[in-house]
């Protein structure tokens, strides 16, 4: 009897993780331009920094500040292959305030540059 309701209180705690780290990921997709850190997330959510580290890993299989990139550089290919912005503009539009960091970080993601991943697509589509 008491391991069929620790088994039962164990399936609705994951299932509230699941649903906390949900929801951090839905208000990371909304802010994702905005200046975020793993303490306004984890408060967002009620959960201590730590125990918010160890569950996003769990639940996402990366770490935060991993989806955080992706999730930029993600929008930042939308922006590159749908708008003439230009490559300077991109970076503040996804959260970096610095254009030349941010293109370290696509080159380092995608393998080129923010320009040179605009060209290819452009050829591409042609």
């Amino acid at each position: 009897m008491s391991e069929s309701v620790d088994r039962l209180a164990g399936a609705s705690s994951r299932e509230e993780d699941s649903r906390s780290i949900s929801k951090a990921m839905e208000y990371m997709d909304e802010r994702f331009h905005h200046d975020l850190g793993i303490d306004e997330i984890a408060e967002f959510i009620g959960l201590s920094c730590s125990h918010f580290c160890v569950l996003f890993r769990k639940e996402s299989g990366m770490t935060f500040l991993e989806y955080l990139t992706k999730l930029r550089i993600e929008r930042a290919c939308s922006i590159l292959r749908n708008t003439e912005v230009k490559v300077y503009q991109v970076a503040p539009l996804v959260g970096y305030q610095d254009a030349k960091y941010f293109t370290q970080v696509f080159r380092k993601m995608m393998g080129m540059t923010p320009s040179e991943y605009r060209i290819a697509e452009q050829a591409g589509s042609e």
